[in-house]
């Protein structure tokens, strides 16, 4: 099986080369693994679809990245974890190019945290931050629209590791 690497490149060149359009050059069937403290101690793997069918939930918010609000669809954060349940404190999430975020578990229960997989009505594609991204609801909590909670913001999401 090829590296999540070797299929984005391959999906993003395809893209490029008119073979397929950017709403096929999402990243393969298994679009999240989440890994470390969970319920049972094991890894599990999710696919977009699963994750397309787990509640909705959705947010409009002013994030720096987009000019004016902007309407993120997805599921909740912490609806997503309790499928695996978690065990720990913190949550490492990496991105597709392994860049990371930690993220505090209680922001999850604080904020409705999404992990957003729509934006704006049009599926998330790697090109435009996805096939996730999760996103905080600043418009509804003005006091986390800093730096601080900005920088948790992570999209191309592909693991979280529970610590």
């Amino acid at each position: 099986m090829r590296g999540r690497r070797g299929v984005l490149g391959l999906a993003l060149a395809m893209t490029l080369l008119g073979l397929v359009s950017p709403a096929m050059a999402q990243v393969g069937d298994e679009a999240l693994t989440v890994r470390g403290k969970t319920g049972d101690g094991r890894e599990h793997t999710l696919t977009l679809d699963e994750i397309r069918k787990m509640p909705r939930s959705s947010l409009s918010t002013h994030t720096p990245w987009y000019d004016g609000a902007t309407t993120f669809e997805g599921v909740l954060a912490r609806d997503l974890l309790k499928v695996v349940g978690v065990k720990g404190d913190t949550l490492t999430i990496s991105a597709l190019d392994d860049y990371s975020v930690d993220v505090p578990v209680s922001d999850l229960t604080k904020y409705d945290v999404i992990v957003a997989y729509r934006i704006d009505g049009k599926d998330l594609t790697v090109e435009t931050k996805g096939p996730l991204f999760l996103i905080y609801p600043f418009d509804a909590n003005p006091g986390i629209a800093t730096e601080a909670y900005f920088s948790r913001c992570i999209w191309q999401i592909a693991k979280i590791e529970i610590k």
